[in-house]
C-alpha cells in the first residue's frame, strides 16, 4: 500500500519484521543470478534514496559522462539523487571492474 508494507513500513526495511509477519513479511529475499561479461566495467550498488529518484538508466548516463574515479562516480550519484529531492536514506557504492 502506497509503496509500503501494510502502508506503514518501507519493503527495504521490512525483511524480518515480526510485527509484520502476518502482512506477508518474509526474511527471504529475491534474489538475481547475473553473470557479469567483459563489456561490463562498473557496477552499482545504491539504496532505495537513490532508486526511488533515478533510473537505471539515469545512473548508467552518470557512470558514462566522463572517465572518473568511482568514489566521484557515486558522490555524483548521491548528489543528483538529492537534487532530485530524494526523501530516503542515501547510499552509493560503485566498484570498477
Amino acid at each position: 500500500m502506497v509503496g509500503r508494507v501494510d502502508g506503514e513500513l518501507a519493503v527495504t526495511r521490512s525483511i524480518g519484521d515480526h510485527s509484520l509477519r502476518g502482512s506477508g513479511v518474509i526474511a527471504n529475499p529475491s534474489l538475481r543470478k547475473y553473470v557479469v561479461k567483459k563489456s561490463d566495467k562498473w557496477i552499482v550498488i545504491a539504496t532505495d534514496g537513490v532508486w526511488d529518484c533515478l533510473s537505471e538508466k539515469d545512473v548508467e548516463q552518470l557512470v558514462k559522462e566522463k572517465e572518473e574515479p568511482a568514489n566521484r562516480i557515486a558522490q555524483k550519484i548521491i548528489r543528483v539523487a538529492m537534487e532530485k529531492g530524494s526523501q530516503d536514506n542515501i547510499t552509493c557504492l560503485v566498484i570498477k571492474l
